[in-house]
């Protein structure tokens, strides 16, 4: 009996000892810190998103002033996230978000020179947009790596439907880049590809998956019931466009809707976050 009691008491120090190690591994930094980190980390993905599919919208529409504002806004809004993160970000983590500025800053010099090629000739040039649709690419890349570290880092555990509200956003985001550049023009189509992406339709319908799982979450309040009965009906205006993609172009409400889209899901993350 001593030596059983003998082997607890020691596999219990040891237990002790390994919690210990493990919660002074993680990072001091509050849950709430952290929630707000992630938050801007997908916002910055969506953001880098919408400033590319605005310029695709330019490619087709040179001179709309307005449309080149969209790209500024999105890329004003990305800085000031930028500057958020890197104020907040772990010390522990600054290599890893160094590696997201220096890629957000070759995206910014990318979009930058096309624009101005744009400007200047009055179309695209088929090697700048390529450079840039990969550009974003790697940047999502990197964003979502940092996103994993600072969970895994942190110990953090989002709200599950948080999570899934900000992953649909981004797809979306995704979504509606990957359409406009099919609809604007032969040479975005062409630098844009779909060898390494899903088709739209296949997204249309994960889309539709998640958007329901939402929907059916049984913690729901009625504020999220209402905003997301809200966001479904804008999808079920537009949806068909995706799934027919290569059928009449509606580039125009595409964008529209998807944006109010985006903005309504990031409005349920938050108030599943809070939860």
């Amino acid at each position: 009996m001593r030596v059983l009691i003998s082997k607890l008491s020691s596999f219990s120090a040891a237990l002790t000892m390994f919690l210990g190690l493990l919660s002074s591994n993680l990072l001091a930094i509050t849950t709430d810190e952290t929630e707000s980190l992630v938050s801007n980390l997908y916002i910055t993905s969506i953001k880098t998103h919408a400033a590319l599919n605005s310029f695709y919208n330019y490619t087709a529409n040179t001179g709309d002033k307005g449309l080149l504002a969209d790209v500024v806004e999105s890329i004003e809004k990305t800085d000031t996230l930028s500057a958020e993160i890197q104020q907040t970000i772990p010390s522990e983590l600054k290599a890893d978000n160094d590696l997201v500025t220096t890629e957000y800053k070759e995206f910014k010099r990318l979009l930058t020179d096309n624009i101005e090629f744009v400007k200047e000739n009055g179309y695209s040039d088929l090697r700048l947009v390529d450079d840039l649709s990969r550009k974003n690419g790697e940047l999502s890349q990197k964003i979502e790596n940092l996103k994993k570290k600072l969970s895994q880092t942190t110990g953090y555990k989002p709200n599950p439907s948080a999570q899934k509200a900000r992953e649909l956003a981004v797809t979306i985001s995704k979504m509606v880049a990957s359409y406009t550049a099919r609809s604007t023009s032969s040479v975005v189509q062409t630098a844009q590809g779909s060898d390494t992406e899903r088709p739209l339709d296949a997204i249309a319908l994960s889309v539709d998956k998640t958007l329901a799982e939402l929907i059916d979450d049984p913690a729901n309040t009625q504020e999220i019931k209402r905003t997301l009965a809200s966001t479904k009906t804008k999808w079920q205006f537009i949806r068909n466009s995706f799934i027919n993609y290569n059928e009449k172009n509606v580039n125009y409400v595409v964008n529209l809707y998807s944006k109010r889209i985006i903005d309504s899901i990031l409005d349920v993350s938050v108030l599943y976050a809070k939860k």
